[in-house]
Parts: structure tokens; sequence; C-alpha cells
């Protein structure tokens, strides 16, 4: 990630320290909130995408601040690497999304037609299991109005 920060979103030359002080303290600061958020309401985050759009964004309004137009702020944003992450980003999005799919078709049917007598082995294991997790549940749930009978 450092990596990326250094060279990979905008020019550093770019900026001046103070310029580049600034940025990266709104990175941290919309990190904190926006993970911390995200968390809160139980969705999902991911934080290089997070990170990567953070500092695209602050290295965007900063230059803008810095040259009044919004030209001069593409000229300090490293446009091509921005870009190829980008893509990336959005393509192994894609590319599991579509394996999701092809694996949530390929496994059932393959255990279909690899176990077709899966109900009687279904049974079987569980009449050979139940016993173990009956004791489980009477060993550490001692509750009076749990009632599990055979």
């Amino acid at each position: 990630m450092m990596e990326v920060a250094r060279k990979g979103i905008f020019h550093p030359s770019g900026f001046a320290l103070q310029d580049l002080m600034f940025l990266f303290l709104a990175v941290m600061l919309t990190d904190i909130v926006l993970l911390d958020l995200y968390n809160t309401l139980g969705l999902p985050t991911s934080t290089t995408v997070s990170l990567v759009f953070e500092l695209l964004g602050a290295a965007l309004a900063i230059a803008l601040l810095k040259t009044g137009t919004l030209q001069g702020a593409f000229q300090i944003i490293n446009s091509e690497s921005a870009l190829k992450i980008i893509f990336g980003i959005i393509t192994s999005v894609i590319v599991a999304f579509f394996s999701g799919i092809i694996f949530a078709i390929c496994v059932p049917i393959h255990l279909f037609i690899q176990f077709k007598e899966f109900d009687e082995i279904l049974r079987r294991t569980f009449r050979r299991t139940f016993p173990y997790y009956r004791g489980f549940l009477h060993t550490f749930i001692r509750d009076e109005r749990l009632h599990i009978h055979p």
C-alpha cells in the first residue's frame, strides 16, 4: 500500500510537504470514519479499495485547491497508474462474481451425481453423530426449558 501511496495515485513532486501532510491526514480520518461506519452497520469493507479511492479523492481535491484548474489538477494525478489500479479492482470483482456463480452451480451438480444415495448417507451420519451432539448440549447448556427427545 505504501508503494501505491508513494508513486501510484499521484506524483508526490507536485505537492509541498504541508500539502502531503494534509492529504494523508484526510485519508487517515476518512478511512477511520468510513470503516468504523461500515463495520457498525455490518457492511462488508475492503481497506485496499477504500485507501486507493481516498488517496485519489484527497489528491484530486488538494491538487484542485493548489492549481485552481481541473486540467492542472490532472497533471499532478498519475492517471495512467490510477486507471490501471481501478481497472484491476473492477476486474477482480467481476471475476469473483462469475467464479462464484460457476462454483455455486457446479458443486451441487457434482454432489448430486456423486452421491445418489445422499439421503441414506445423511441418515446414517445423523444417527452416528446425534448422540454426541446431544451430549454436548446437555453438558454445556443448562437450561430447564431445553428438552431434547430422541
